[in-house]
């Protein structure tokens, strides 16, 4: 047995541990033994392609894992859920540098204290790995969901990220109340996004929280400009750039955005315009599109 496989099932409970034994061991076989153990097995394949990626992984409690990875020389710590969608953040955002475009035009700019919105946070992966090339500089980082937020909350303390505000938000049009929607894709932590708490209710619909605006965040925080504004609101989008007072609020202030544009809303086109009309060029990393002026 490779020392990877080895490692991975050391992550889990005793008994959990045994049942991954008996299953890779008759699996040499072609035996497949089914039912629960299969599900572990490909938990615990995953924890194998994150330790062969220099991750060290450690059981935190039955449901929070910690994992430890060097980013630019930087020990950072990450406090994930084993279910749900966090592992597939974790490698897109971190192993794979979904953001190394918006991390590269920042260093180009040679800001060290660049000020950084982070509109869709999740629990935290992109302030934590921009943090790690840009220790000085300045974060909000807001998130809708309070279990997403909590984990957030936790992750950012543990890196050690002091010029950091959190915000339980979403980012709106207006500061109305708005409802948490987990209808979107595949409904877990990565796709929940929110709509007008006055809409027809709807299966997927859950929990209240505060808007936001772009203009709000301007005014009543120390960032005179924002170097970056990362967004990742699961098709959002589609509300903000259709709205003046953003859209202006984004053009007078905003140097570069790093946005993931969700096609099901037909709103791609919209923010090319909007953006290119005004000078600003794009580059395709991904699913993130970067804005930016040379």
């Amino acid at each position: 047995m490779k020392k990877s496989l080895q490692k991975a099932i050391a992550v889990f409970p005793f008994q959990q541990q045994l049942q991954l034994l008996f299953f890779f061991f008759w699996r040499k076989f072609g035996i497949n033994t089914g039912g629960e153990a299969t599900k572990l097995a490909a938990e615990c394949e995953q924890y194998v392609q994150l330790i062969e990626n220099g991750v060290s992984i450690k059981r935190e409690n039955k449901n929070i894992l910690q994992l430890h990875y060097s980013i630019n020389q930087r020990s950072c710590l990450f406090f994930i859920r084993r279910k749900g969608s966090d592992i597939k953040v974790f490698e897109t955002v971190i192993l794979q540098e979904e953001y190394k475009s918006s991390k590269d035009q920042l260093a180009f700019a040679n800001n060290h204290q660049p000020q950084i919105i982070d509109a869709g946070g999740n629990i935290g992966f992109t302030t934590i790995y921009l943090h790690a090339f840009f220790p000085a500089a300045s974060f909000i980082v807001i998130e809708p969901d309070v279990d997403n937020y909590e984990l957030l909350k936790k992750n950012i303390v543990a890196n050690e990220i002091e010029k950091a505000t959190l915000l339980q938000n979403a980012l709106w049009v207006n500061e109305d109340e708005l409802e948490i929607d987990d209808s979107f894709r595949d409904g877990q932590e990565w796709s929940l996004t929110v709509c007008s708490a006055n809409s027809s209710a709807e299966k997927g619909k859950q929990k209240n929280v505060k808007g936001v605006t772009l203009s709000a965040l301007q005014k009543h925080t120390n960032f005179h400009e924002i170097d970056l504004l990362k967004i990742d609101v699961e098709g959002t989008e589609r509300f903000l750039f259709r709205e003046h007072t953003f859209v202006n609020t984004l053009l007078d202030f905003v140097k570069n955005l790093a946005i993931e544009i969700h096609d099901e809303y037909e709103i791609r086109q919209v923010i090319y315009n909007t953006m290119q009309k005004e000078g600003f060029e794009k580059k395709e990393d991904g699913d993130v599109t970067l804005f930016f002026k040379k």
